[in-house]
């Protein structure tokens, strides 16, 4: 997105019509100026992730506010299935029968996204928390270009309710500083970084040199993986947020410092936010009302969100890693409650436990950082860290 010529093109032409036109006809321009650049990269795609947003458009009336909802159910079990027939079933595939050119195609732009906000409008229509049927907002929002491709997971309430459409000078002031700090952290902070691993951290695809490679290089490796990862990330979200403050949108925030997180559940109120907080309401809290186990719910969302990411052995173990960690950090929390160890929560402490936070999401990296070579690699990586192997 960032080195396309076409897409900043795009944009910036489309903030100089959206700010001409009245303000009855800016959402239908956006959704057809975003739509446009999305099919100039995959026509036959967007026609596809077009076709179902009118379905689920159309059909949202039809669901019915209490009671058995066959047709939500239906609905979402579709999206679902479409998603993973793209993301999912072809590494299981070639997993299966090895390696095959055949299975080899283009994944729809940002269809995972896509797929969580249309879930996301049809589930909370079907609550009765919609209350905008414009059609043009609803493709407006699937749609809006900045943040197509990567994030964050926008909320249709909050979309609607976060415009402001007249303050031309402030909205204009306000993105372009932020788009500034995007590409600062892509093309300087990010790329500086990706050096720094190509000329110090440990060689891969698996060499001779990193079965020589020390457990200091394997945490230096992690380590600058994930910064490099949270600065990577965070820029696209800079550059997403800025985009859509140029059309007076305000969307949600993805990140807040996530590297001085003083423990892990407090890393996941940090990192990628938009995504935790939607398995947070449609995968923790559902879960955790059917089991009564909190323990269940966590492992069921961690699941979700390693396999929202990609569907693959590393990002699953990598799921399972942090279920582990903010299933310790439950456990921990309620025996400082039983026992009122409420000096802990104190301010002082808090810091004792940026350290090994840090470490422990640095050393989940080990997992997704090789997934190219398998999740066995991973698991050579990630024992490595602790003189292991």
């Amino acid at each position: 997105m960032i080195n396309s010529e076409s897409f900043w093109a795009v944009l910036l032409a489309s903030v100089l019509v959206y700010w001409l036109l009245p303000l009855r006809l800016r959402c239908g321009f956006l959704a057809f100026a975003s739509l446009g650049w999305i099919a100039s990269q995959q026509a036959v795609h967007t026609c596809a992730l077009l076709a179902w947003s009118l379905l689920f458009f159309y059909a949202a009336p039809k669901i019915p506010r209490r009671g058995p909802a066959p047709l939500l159910t239906l609905l979402v079990l579709a999206i679902v299935a479409y998603l993973a027939a793209f993301k999912y079933v072809p590494p299981i595939v070639q997993a299966i029968l090895g390696d095959s050119e055949a299975l080899v195609f283009a994944l729809p732009l940002g269809i995972s996204y896509f797929t969580f906000k249309l879930l996301d409008y049809i589930i909370e229509y079907s609550h009765g928390h919609v209350q905008d049927r414009s059609l043009s907002s609803f493709l407006c929002y699937m749609f809006l270009l900045p943040m197509f491709t990567a994030g964050p997971i926008e909320r249709y309430e909050h979309f609607l309710a976060h415009q402001t459409p007249r303050d031309l000078r402030g909205n204009l002031i306000s993105g372009f500083t932020r788009i500034t700090y995007g590409l600062i952290k892509k093309l300087v902070l990010a790329e500086l970084l990706a050096d720094l691993i190509v000329r110090h951290g440990i060689p891969s695809p698996f060499t001779a040199g990193f079965e020589s490679a020390s457990a200091a290089q394997a945490w230096l490796y992690c380590i600058v993986t994930y910064l490099f990862v949270y600065l990577d990330f965070s820029a696209y979200t800079d550059i997403a947020v800025g985009g859509s403050r140029l059309f007076g949108i305000r969307i949600m925030e993805n990140f807040r410092w996530p590297v001085l997180a003083h423990n892990i559940g407090n890393f996941w109120k940090r990192w990628h936010i938009s995504l935790s907080g939607w398995c947070q309401s449609y995968i923790y809290l559902p879960c955790l009302a059917v089991t009564r186990n909190a323990y269940v719910a966590v492992l069921a969302t961690f699941l979700t969100i390693g396999l929202w990411h990609a569907g693959t052995l590393s990002y699953v173990f990598w799921g399972l890693y942090h279920a582990f960690g903010v299933a310790v950090f439950y456990k921990w929390t309620l025996i400082k409650r039983r026992r009122r160890w409420n000096f802990l929560d104190g301010g002082g402490w808090r810091f004792v436990g940026v350290a090994p936070t840090f470490l422990f999401v640095a050393s989940s990296f080990a997992f997704t950082s090789m997934q190219d070579e398998g999740a066995r690699a991973g698991w050579l990586l990630w024992c490595k860290l602790w003189g292991v192997g």
